[in-house]
């Protein structure tokens, strides 16, 4: 007398499909939450004199997941377009698995950072920091699953 299975390889195949999806929604929730935690540090350091407003303004994140863009927040000012289009350029070099790309829009920010001034540098350490202890956290959470 045997066992007879009473799913398929494709019931498998699905579940760990559900699996894997569930899995990086949590990644890219937590890399949203990062994102916003990183633009809102960012935004509040007080190092330059930001005289339009343009370079806070357009600091931001994306997120991408195999290439593709996932979602974006560029919550402002004239450097949303030349943001988002950092942030693609960064991802094309990265076309594989799931990408959170920070980035200050205006051509200028590099320079105000070489001048030893803190546009993106420290908030983006923070911001690092953050999404190893999330994803840690989120690898902790699914052992305990099992």
């Amino acid at each position: 007398m045997g066992f007879k299975a009473a799913f398929t390889m494709n019931d498998v195949k699905a579940h760990m499909d559900k699996a894997k999806q569930g899995f990086e929604d949590s990644l890219v929730d937590e890399f949203r939450r990062t994102g916003e935690q990183f633009i809102a540090d960012a935004r509040s350091i007080r190092t330059y004199q930001d005289q339009t407003g343009n370079l806070r303004g357009s600091i931001g994140y994306a997120i991408f997941k195999d290439g593709q863009l996932v979602e974006r927040s560029f919550p402002g000012g004239d450097g949303t377009g030349s943001g988002t289009s950092l942030a693609e350029w960064v991802a094309e070099r990265y076309p594989k698995g799931i990408l959170l790309v920070v980035v200050a829009g205006m051509f200028y920010a590099q320079y105000v950072e070489a001048k030893s001034y803190d546009v993106l540098t420290g908030s983006s350490y923070a911001a690092e920091a953050k999404i190893k202890e999330r994803v840690k956290k989120l690898f902790e959470m699914l052992n305990r699953k099992k």
